[in-house]
């Protein structure tokens, strides 16, 4: 039986199909996982780090007083703005705010779901990161009945 000639290469492609280059595969990992790389640094330098920031939800309540108020035995009632923290346990913080606080706490909280949606883009990024350096491999299921 005759030798091989030559060094062993890959599977010559159907007709019709391009070759298969595995180092161009690497390469478009590396560029691809640089890329990733770049929009995480893209993301860090854009995060709204200031001390303007809070968590929570603005309210607007009226209260209405029982008797002696004719504002309210109008059917009115006095518009009040609160600004309410949920904490673990199902524990709640309110704070009431005067009128003219409504629009810096708007623009706190803003920053903090501006903060949130970022840090959650470099979260996911990290994910992909970790993803293609080919961590520890996937569990699969056993058959169960």
């Amino acid at each position: 039986m005759g030798a091989r000639a030559g060094p062993p290469g890959p599977a010559s492609p159907a007709r019709g199909q391009a070759p298969i280059q595995r180092s161009s595969c690497r390469q478009s990992s590396a560029s691809l996982r640089g890329r990733w790389i770049a929009t995480r640094q893209r993301l860090v330098a854009a995060l709204p780090v200031t001390g303007e920031i809070a968590r929570g939800s603005l309210i607007e309540r009226t209260v209405r007083h029982r008797g002696g108020c004719t504002i309210c035995a109008g059917g009115g009632g006095h518009p009040l703005w609160v600004l309410t923290i949920g904490y673990p346990g199902g524990r709640t913080r309110q704070f009431s705010l005067r009128g003219e606080q409504v629009g810096e706490v708007r623009c706190w909280l803003g920053n903090y779901h501006k903060l949130r949606e970022a840090l959650e883009a470099i979260c996911e990024l990290n994910h992909a990161l970790l993803r293609r350096a080919g961590g520890a491999p996937r569990r699969t299921r056993t058959g169960r009945d």
